[in-house]
């Protein structure tokens, strides 16, 4: 199926929209994790970690890092049963897949406040099943007993000889011994978890190393700008004759969900976008609205919906003497994203690539499938750090009308090559 320009911006628009948790599920993939994600010499526990032959130790965390530390939480949990220091572990950050997927949802998701506590299980046991491995392989190498093997850093150690075998030696025959009936450790024996430990994340973003979403731009990328109206309104007319002069400029488009200025570059279509008059539906939203809608839900008796529902409040309050009350309202505080909402895609017939920050990479997926008639197994997407722009990227640097939100990148040149 082709699509062009048009299509799938009218179509993906709404794509980069709130988060929402409802999924079709993809059948999930056949084989073992070592087979997708590791090397025929590597030790893969499962798709989140894996040792390499060359003593590497790889963590591929399958959540999205906003900020929230779950790039760094999610190695400690890891390296707590190998005594391994987090600092010396590398960390991927990992495609659509559903060996990726949120054990609390069971799709791969980053939402919930659910990444470390639905991890801390799963990924304790992967580290002690990694940890037992290369102890069996270690001690059958060294011809000694296990119970005298400990750790230090990317290596096993036999105390009483000081001979050691490094993770990347005994990688391979370690396979031969992962067991998945491996016992995490006791929490009195932790040495990691519950300590505070330096962002592993942090370095990246100070020196600027660190990519985020509008960071990847494929050769042949154009941008468009997208203009928003208010909440729950649709353009009416669209006046883009100034916009369309401006230098760059490719064509001006009505979507479901605003209007999208495409251009040869960035400042091109933020330009232009400034320079195009829209007249809206009238929105139907309203803050006494919300507050009315909010006091007349909290008035019913119907608790479809509460996370829990203990006795009956309001039935022994009623009639009650004493009975203060009193009522509170706070400003509407938004799930908005600290970086301007933003993706690069790169599509051809054959297949589609996404780079985008975004909570749910099979959602993401997804909406390119509907967007451009690809099966799903043929879009992959790229998960970059979720956050605020590099500052020559920002969009302050060229004035920030609130109307003007979204920036999506596109490009369907074929020869266009991605960037990883």
């Amino acid at each position: 199926m082709k699509t062009d320009r048009r299509t799938f911006l009218r179509d993906s628009a709404v794509a980069t929209g709130g988060l929402s948790l409802a999924f079709h599920l993809p059948a999930c993939s056949g084989g073992k994790p070592a087979d997708r994600w590791g090397g025929p010499k590597d030790l893969v526990p499962n798709a989140n970690l894996r040792i390499t032959d060359d003593n590497r130790v790889i963590f591929t965390l399958g959540r999205v890092e906003m900020g929230q530390g779950t790039l760094t939480s999610q190695v400690m949990i890891a390296a707590e049963q190998l005594d391994l220091d987090p600092s010396l572990v590398e960390v991927e950050l990992a495609p659509n897949h559903q060996d990726f997927a949120d054990p609390a949802f069971n799709v791969q998701v980053t939402g919930g406040s659910a990444s470390t506590k639905g991890a801390f299980e799963p990924l304790s046991k992967v580290g002690a099943m990694a940890r037992d491995a290369l102890l069996s392989a270690a001690a059958a190498a060294l011809a000694v007993n296990p119970a005298e093997l400990s750790f230090e850093g990317k290596a096993v150690v036999h105390a009483p000889s000081g001979r050691k075998k490094s993770f990347g030696e005994i990688a391979n025959a370690a396979r031969d011994f992962l067991d998945d009936g491996a016992t995490p450790k006791a929490k009195k024996d932790w040495k990691i978890m519950g300590k505070s430990h330096t962002r592993l994340d942090a370095q990246s973003k100070v020196d600027g190393s660190a990519k985020y979403g509008a960071d990847y731009a494929p050769p042949g990328v154009e941008t468009a700008v997208i203009i928003r109206g208010p909440l729950g309104s649709t353009p009416v007319k669209v006046d883009a004759e100034a916009a369309k002069k401006v230098r760059g400029v490719k064509e001006v488009l009505t979507t479901p969900h605003g209007v999208a200025v495409v251009a040869d570059k960035y400042h091109q279509a933020r330009k232009a976008a400034g320079q195009v008059k829209v007249e809206w539906t009238p929105s139907d939203f309203s803050t006494d609205a919300m507050y009315e809608r909010f006091a007349k839900a909290l008035d019913t008796r119907d608790m479809e919906g509460n996370a829990r529902s203990d006795g009956d409040a309001p039935e022994y309050l009623l009639g009650r003497e004493g009975v203060l009350e009193a009522e509170y309202r706070l400003p509407y505080l938004a799930h908005a994203t600290m970086e301007p909402q933003n993706a690069t895609v790169k599509w051809s017939e054959d297949g589609a690539e996404v780079w985008a920050p975004t909570q749910g990479q099979l959602q993401c997926a997804i909406a390119v499938e509907d967007a451009t008639g690809l099966s799903r197994d043929k879009v992959k997407v790229h998960v970059v750090f979720a956050g605020p722009l590099h500052p020559d990227r920002a969009f302050s640097r060229f004035g920030e009308p609130s109307r003007l939100t979204n920036v999506v990148a596109l490009s369907t040149a074929p020869e266009a090559t991605s960037e990883e």
